[in-house]
């Protein structure tokens, strides 16, 4: 099976000694949270670095400052690292364990506290197969198709089904799922039948009905699309692939993260409250947190972050190719948690504009 090369992500996200180590692994998941990041190895290892201030390495210690590469638990074939310091796992037996802050309840325990913490990774759920990670919460889908959440259930980030700020005990959101993507405080979810519900906050638009009415007065989740293959969230925007290979896109768009060639800052700018097509031929998207990419069938990777204001890029940026060394599982993996959009723009390309020649 094919694998994403592990030596182009490490020594540019983090100068560390230890990046040797690394030359010749290959990964197959990838999570980048506020503070921290998760990486799973080829053999299983997970390589933790940032900050472990509240255990969210998962390793029965803490620290205040930032760490280099750490080895955490094995076995293990997702991560999903938490905006606000706590992570979680997937292990090949399909269990799913988090461990870091219980700030908002999101580790499940029944308790909640900005003071609570676990250094130590602890089995929240089992017959798991995907996993996500947002602000104080963590989505997750079982065999079952069931889609299942915990934590923070504010702006209906866990849909309006639960009243008050904190759900310390995973809940029951929707049935019948195949897939879905959550980033920041909104969650995507695509039925068997291939349609697309989203829920959690809408102060953009984000949710798709066509108006930033507050969440709390919108039934969640809402149906906002049909015939839907792939969809990514990033911060208060969606992409949506569909079945005929058309790009859809709403929300946020203040550096053309829509894909249209507009941003909020032109003066003829008109906010996208619903799914609006933007591209033909598109494998997939990937969004993050305020720049996106797609894939074409003619293994091209399109990257849309504009400079501030709108400008356009210099004439000698182009679209480049996507390298060689991602396959499409790769991919895959790494855009369920919006991790592929910061990999490549963490690394030697300009953080504005498109790829330098």
């Amino acid at each position: 099976m094919k694998k994403i090369i592990t030596f182009i992500v490490v020594g540019v996200l983090m100068l560390s000694t230890n990046a040797a180590v690394f030359a010749n692994s290959t990964t197959t998941s990838m999570s980048v949270g506020a503070t921290h990041t998760g990486l799973v190895k080829e053999d299983g290892q997970l390589v933790m670095w940032g900050m472990n201030e509240y255990g969210e390495f998962g390793i029965g210690k803490t620290s205040m400052f930032k760490q280099g590469f750490t080895d955490s638990e094995k076995d293990v074939v997702d991560v999903a690292c938490g905006y606000f310091y706590s992570t979680a796992i997937l292990k090949k037996d399909g269990s799913m364990w988090v461990c870091g802050r219980n700030n908002y309840g999101q580790l499940g325990n029944g308790k909640y506290g900005f003071t609570q913490i676990s250094k130590e990774f602890v089995k929240l759920d089992t017959n798991v197969v995907k996993i996500g990670a947002g602000e104080g919460y963590f989505i997750y889908l079982k065999k079952d198709g069931s889609l299942w959440g915990v934590g923070s259930s504010d702006s209906g980030k866990l849909t309006n089904k639960y009243s008050g700020d904190y759900v310390t005990k995973p809940v029951k959101l929707m049935d019948g799922i195949r897939d879905f993507s959550t980033y920041c405080r909104n969650t995507a979810a695509i039925n068997k039948s291939n349609e697309l519900y989203m829920f959690g906050n809408n102060t953009n638009g984000q949710l798709g009905i066509g108006n930033n009415n507050e969440s709390v007065n919108v039934n969640l989740p809402v149906k906002v699309l049909e015939n839907v293959r792939t969809v990514s969230c990033g911060v208060d925007y969606v992409l949506a692939v569909k079945n005929d290979n058309t790009l859809y896109s709403w929300g946020k768009n203040d550096y053309c993260q829509l894909m249209n060639g507009k941003t909020a800052y032109d003066k003829d700018y008109v906010q996208v409250y619903k799914p609006t097509k933007v591209a033909d031929n598109v494998l997939k998207a990937c969004a993050g947190g305020d720049g996106s990419r797609s894939m074409t069938y003619s293994s091209t990777t399109m990257r849309r972050k504009w400079p501030r204001r709108g400008f356009l890029p210099p004439s000698s940026w182009s679209i480049k190719p996507f390298p060689s060394s991602v396959s499409g599982t790769a991919v895959r993996r790494t855009t369920t948690t919006a991790a592929f959009t910061a990999w490549s723009r963490r690394r030697s390309y300009p953080r504005y504009g498109w790829w330098r020649n």
